[in-house]
């Protein structure tokens, strides 16, 4: 069904660009079937906050809410695709729509040569991304930091795990090292602000299951309760409010554990079964600052003085997967990340063309001017030297211009640690019939193949002529491979 009313909105699209020719604009228009300018769409939620700490960005955008598609409208665009206002989404919906090749957003169609980022799929981690992002943490560009990952959206909760556990910004704790008779804040138990992995466990074998058996849930921790020995100061218990996108089809806050140490697999609640098995909680992660220290709003933390009884005992689990796929290269993904700690090469083959690093749409970003490069006969190649190949495959890379202007006829190519460049197809996209503002990111993704390329050197080349005008590059991000990882709706 899903397919049959794309098809029927292109057509509609397609009048809509003629009729512009004549002064309208396509913005106006219902565009890819969930996008602000679509009878149905809800607005509820803001598009943006602003503050010091994270809930800080994140609590203006509770209410915020699916409409129209499953896994769409509002949340798509904006926590998925990073859109801030409800006028760059529309643009971006008529831009995916002219272009459909391009953007690939058919979760169900198996496409390994799709950057996931474009699917409509569960968003509860994409929120958690989307609020790290806005709020700078732990970089300024939210997960996304100066060298090992170049890119803010994490598409999946293991992708957010396998971030807490590699980089030094980030403190993973996992399940089986939280104890409610030694508890310590931001070592072995959450803080505000923290992370919080739900997964589904086989009760029979203390087994984490894969997503097909029970969805996984990202969410954040809002505030704490501290349950603490009032003669001894020792913690004897920790309760906790949480921040969640895609829970009800909606961003929420009023989801409440009177203890955290009941929903571990060693406790008694649970968040509920599917197939046999039952939601418990995988593990949390800390954000830090640049000094090892957490991030985190003091003022989010109530110390009840009371003695309580934590029903629990020590369990042991296992994740199959995770030790098989993942467990063994973490000592390689951390090294790789130390070693790009302060940024990846970035040079350019003509001079004046001296950036600092890749475009991140925050600190760095590429200015070309058209005059500098008019009288030149060669092109302009610009080369990304990751220091070695990135020890997760890579599907490819987004590119979002600014300026309101896209550059036609460049190519892009990687190559591993051995230098033999591989051409990707970079989409031929237009904006002439679009209205776009200079403030508007313009997408234009490239995939580098089956989603297993072993990249070292990412090249861009601009011949002779390919900028009319000035142009902006504001960022790029490499979409990463980690794997099957689908999240779901947890009620």
């Amino acid at each position: 069904m899903k397919r049959q009313v794309f098809w029927i909105v292109i057509l509609g699209f397609s009048m809509a660009l003629s009729t512009c020719e004549e002064g309208c604009t396509p913005v106006t228009e219902c565009c890819n079937d969930d996008s602000p300018n679509c009878p149905g769409f809800v607005n509820d939620g803001a598009w943006r906050g602003s503050g010091t700490f994270i809930q800080d960005v994140a609590l203006p955008t509770v209410g915020t809410r699916e409409s129209i598609l499953d896994n769409g409208g509002k949340p798509y665009y904006q926590m998925c695709l990073g859109m801030d206002s409800g006028e760059e989404a529309s643009f971006a919906a008529c831009l995916m729509e002219a272009f459909p090749d391009a953007f690939d957003d058919d979760a169900d169609d198996g496409n390994p040569d799709a950057l996931n980022r474009w699917e409509r799929n569960a968003w509860c981690s994409e929120t958690v991304s989307f609020w790290h992002y806005q709020a700078g943490i732990p970089y300024p560009s939210g997960y996304r930091n100066s060298g090992w990952l170049l890119g803010w959206q994490l598409v999946g909760s293991n992708s957010i795990r396998l971030f807490y556990d590699t980089d030094e910004r980030g403190r993973w704790i996992q399940d089986d090292i939280m104890n409610p008779s030694d508890i310590q804040l931001g070592i072995n138990a959450p803080l505000p602000g923290a992370y919080m992995r739900i997964v589904g466990l086989d009760p029979g074998t203390n087994t984490w299951v894969s997503d097909d058996d029970y969805p996984r849930h990202s969410l954040m921790v809002d505030s704490l309760t501290i349950y603490m020995d009032g003669a001894t100061g020792r913690i004897l218990d920790v309760g906790a409010t949480f921040l969640e996108g895609n829970s009800g089809n909606r961003v929420r806050n009023d989801r409440k554990l009177e203890s955290i140490y009941a929903y571990l697999p060693g406790g008694d609640e649970i968040f509920g079964t599917k197939n046999g098995n039952v939601g418990k909680i995988y593990g949390f992660g800390i954000d830090r600052d640049a000094d090892g220290n957490p991030i985190y709003d003091p003022s989010r933390i109530d110390t009840i003085l009371l003695m309580r009884i934590v029903p629990w005992q020590a369990l042991a689990t296992r994740d199959p997967w995770w030790e098989e796929v993942h467990a063994p290269n973490l000592p390689a993904y951390r090294a790789y990340a130390r070693q790009v700690r302060n940024g990846v090469q970035v040079s350019a083959s003509l001079p004046g063309f001296d950036w600092k690093g890749v475009p991140d749409d925050k600190a760095i970003t590429w200015a070309f001017e058209a005059s500098r490069l008019k009288d030149e006969s060669q092109p302009l190649e610009v080369t990304i030297d990751l220091l070695g190949e990135h020890p997760l495959p890579i599907r490819g890379i987004l590119l979002e211009w600014g300026d309101a202007y896209l550059p036609q006829g460049y190519q892009v190519l990687w190559a591993g640690d051995d230098g033999r460049y591989r051409e990707a197809p970079v989409p031929q996209i237009s904006i002439d019939k679009l209205d776009a503002k200079p403030e508007f990111r313009l997408p234009v993704p490239v995939v580098f193949g089956q989603g297993e390329a072993r990249v070292r050197f990412v090249k861009l080349v601009f011949p002779a002529g390919a900028f009319r005008q000035d142009a902006l590059l504001r960022s790029i991000s490499f979409s990463y491979n980690v794997g099957p990882d689908r999240d779901g709706e947890l009620d």
